[in-house]
């Protein structure tokens, strides 16, 4: 029986910006697997703004596919930014990545915009 390993990675995206005042979409994501089959997995997203009076996090959202009982899992993380918040946010943009994992601890980007 092959033993159990788990993986951890994470990836940004949207990234404007310099220094500490950088605009982006944070995705961390933590799996386990036995060779082939993956038995379990976590995902979160967060935003950064960094403090820049213009940049604005507005949100993120994740989508996922296949994952526990699988050989691969998709994730995918939509991020919301705003490029002028003058009070109110006045040019919007959404971003996008999606990697695909596997058993082997492999992680491999499948599309982003």
């Amino acid at each position: 029986m092959a033993a159990t390993a788990c993986f951890q990675g994470g990836w940004d995206q949207g990234l404007i910006g310099a220094g500490p005042l950088k605009l982006y979409t944070h995705t961390d994501v933590t799996w386990c697997a036995t060779n082939t089959w993956i038995s379990s997995t976590w995902t979160g997203c967060n935003g950064v703004d960094g403090g820049y009076p213009t940049y604005e996090h507005l949100g993120c959202s994740q989508s996922q596919a296949y994952g526990v009982g699988w050989s691969a899992w998709d994730v995918k993380t939509t991020g919301n930014h705003c490029y002028a918040w003058v009070g109110y946010c006045a040019s919007t943009t959404t971003v996008w990545s999606q990697y695909r994992m596997n058993g082997y601890g492999d992680a491999v980007l499948t599309g982003r915009s």
